[in-house]
């Protein structure tokens, strides 16, 4: 092994909270641990598309004038299935190699 197993722990608890949204600076996580933190000298940012998803879905609401139980169903359904497919992409390294436009 070239790295140490602590430190690769240490690493993927960082990614995961940038991956969730959850922002931890290497700082934060540093001294929460009681270990001393290198500055990584670049940021990583992953954009995850579920806030989006709730706010286009609540502008469709809005524009649509969506007052209708039949309507708002046909909504959260709608939501629902682009919750999958985002679930889909954020289980590949798509958001990691290309900005929100371009993932495939």
């Amino acid at each position: 092994m070239e790295h140490h197993p602590k430190n690769i722990m240490l690493t993927c608890i960082y990614a995961a909270c940038k991956a969730e949204e959850n922002h931890v600076s290497a700082e934060e996580l540093g001294k929460g641990i009681g270990q001393v933190h290198h500055s990584l000298g670049f940021d990583l940012i992953v954009y995850a598309p579920y806030h989006a998803l709730d706010g286009f879905i609540s502008d469709l609401e809005e524009f649509c004038g969506a007052k209708d139980d039949d309507q708002i169903v046909a909504l959260k359904a709608s939501l629902e299935t682009a919750r999958m497919e985002a679930d889909k992409i954020m289980r590949t390294n798509g958001p990691l190699l290309f900005p929100p436009g371009q993932v495939p």
